[in-house]
């Protein structure tokens, strides 16, 4: 696919080690956030040279863990209640889409929206942008590898766009 393509050519998603991208696979919260800092940051090296975790449930070595500690110093990712991030739980859509715009810096704190749910404004704005098509929309699905990735191709055309 399209997406794919364009996300590999930029370095931004690699596919496993077995050479295969596995579309049909749930992405997990590290996965995503690693394509989302790796989509919004220029350099990564500052990244990988911070060997500490805000959570209880990621360990310092883990590949994750920078991206995971970016994310919380960012501000766009915060944990859960409990200390944990549950990095190899599978994101679902509306969890995804506050991510994705608080990387990106998309501040929809006042985006008008009839949804009365927590992730209202982020869906509607993805909605409105034609960022998810409106056969995809499932707030509480998990995101597979190919969705997110088109997701993340359209989000990255339009904020270039911009």
């Amino acid at each position: 696919p399209e997406a794919v393509h364009f996300l590999q050519e930029r370095g931004i998603i690699k596919g496993y080690e077995d050479g295969e991208f596995k579309p049909t696979k749930g992405i997990s919260r590290a996965e995503s956030l690693k394509i989302l800092i790796e989509s919004t940051t220029t350099s990564t090296e500052e990244i990988s040279r911070n060997p500490v975790s805000s959570f209880s449930d990621v360990d310092k070595n883990e590949w994750f863990a920078p991206y995971i500690e970016q994310a919380k110093r960012e501000g766009f990712v915060k944990g859960y209640t409990d200390g944990t991030f549950k990095p190899n739980a599978t994101v679902n859509q509306a969890e995804l889409l506050k991510i994705a715009f608080n990387s990106f810096g998309i501040d929809l704190t006042n985006y008008p929206t009839d949804i009365t749910t927590w992730y209202g404004p982020f869906l509607q704005y993805a909605i409105d942008n034609a960022l998810l098509s409106e056969e995809n929309i499932a707030p509480e699905k998990p995101m597979t590898r190919e969705d997110f990735s088109e997701f993340i191709y359209k989000l990255i055309l339009q904020q270039e766009a911009l």
